[in-house]
């Protein structure tokens, strides 16, 4: 039997990620326009802290994503999707710190940007 998600799952995940994204925007936005005692609020860096902090509940999904594979077949090499993967010759190990200079490019653009 094929691991995959289901079609309803998948529209939830993608309408959950552009309501938090246009939210988020929207929020910013709003950040902006904010006076207090006749002074702007401009504090790019704790806005781009949100932001990453946002993004970075990416990761749950993921997680659980994983662990609900692991409980079902034991490992992530048993998974259907892997055996697949690995029949075909595709590389299935994946070095996470390839996201770091995406990470850093992204955080610094968004500063910039504010």
């Amino acid at each position: 039997m094929e691991d995959s998600i289901s079609a309803l799952k998948l529209t939830i995940l993608i309408l959950m990620m552009l309501t938090a994204s246009s939210t988020h925007g929207i929020i910013l936005k709003f950040m902006n326009t904010v006076v207090v005692d006749g002074v702007a609020f401009e504090h790019p860096f704790i806005q781009t802290l949100t932001m990453f902090i946002g993004n970075s509940f990416c990761i749950f999904i993921y997680l659980y994503q994983k662990h609900k594979s692991i409980k079902k077949y034991g490992s992530l090499k048993e998974s259907p999707r892997m055996r697949k993967a690995i029949a075909e010759g595709l590389k299935t190990d994946i070095n996470p710190t390839i996201f770091i200079i995406p990470m850093l490019l992204d955080a610094g653009s968004s500063t910039l940007f504010y």
